[in-house]
């Protein structure tokens, strides 16, 4: 336990008590409730993923372009009273739909609700690396979002991988996806990390690469499922 953590454990019991002197209001103090609940989760573990749905996401990772995993792990969540359930769901139907389907402006239309009412929610996990959900200088969660749970990263800092890759992969265990774009990548440390072994998809463009970092990419011995990688402007 760090002793900024403990620090929210302890402002938690007090605010459980009604009681913090710098809450000026009624509405500040609820505020800060909130903030120091969730500090107290983490704390606690509570909101860790279970073995099933872990399996399940495993399933999507297995096979992306097949419907039934994302149905079913959208079942599973909408069975806890889980928005981001039908938020998968809509996706998933979205991307098989027609292109002359009869429901796609209505689907379209829910899926910008949960997006606008969740969407913040779902990604905010990722600051704690110190990512977020960018493009052109603007947070936007559907970047992150595009199936409905985080399967594609833009990591455009040092310090997550391989630093970090275990917290990574814990708070977005279905990512598939990773582009990888700042000066001095650790390839061989990258290419090392059994977690790549669920990366289908891997950029490294245009980050002057040497041959060396090529070769140690290549010799990388989890690349199980790659099957698109970008090496080139290096």
């Amino acid at each position: 336990v760090t002793p900024d953590e403990k620090a929210e454990a302890d402002r938690f019991y007090h605010l459980a008590c009604g009681y913090d002197e710098t809450a000026d209001t009624f509405e500040a103090q609820q505020g800060m409730l909130g903030k120091v609940k969730r500090g107290a989760r983490k704390l606690l573990g509570i909101g860790r993923r279970s073995k099933e749905e872990l399996d399940l996401i495993a399933a999507i990772v297995d096979a992306p372009e097949s419907d039934q995993p994302y149905f079913d792990y959208a079942d599973w969540l909408s069975g806890r009273g889980d928005p981001q359930g039908e938020f998968v769901r809509v996706c998933r139907e979205i991307d098989s739909a027609a292109e002359d389907d009869p429901r796609l402006d209505s689907l379209n239309e829910r899926w910008a609700e949960i997006l606008d009412k969740h969407g913040e929610e779902w990604v905010a996990p990722l600051a704690e690396l110190g990512l977020s959900p960018k493009f052109a200088g603007i947070e936007l969660p559907q970047v992150w979002l595009d199936k409905g749970l985080i399967t594609d990263l833009n990591i455009d800092k040092p310090g997550v991988l391989p630093e970090r890759a275990d917290r990574l992969f814990e708070l977005a265990p279905g990512l598939m996806n990773i582009t990888l774009n700042y000066d001095d990548i650790d390839i061989a440390g990258i290419a090392a990390l059994p977690q790549m072994a669920q990366v289908h998809e891997l950029d490294v463009s245009g980050n002057d690469l040497t041959e060396q970092d090529i070769v140690a990419l290549f010799q990388g011995p989890h690349w199980n499922r790659l099957h698109t990688l970008d090496v080139g402007h290096n």
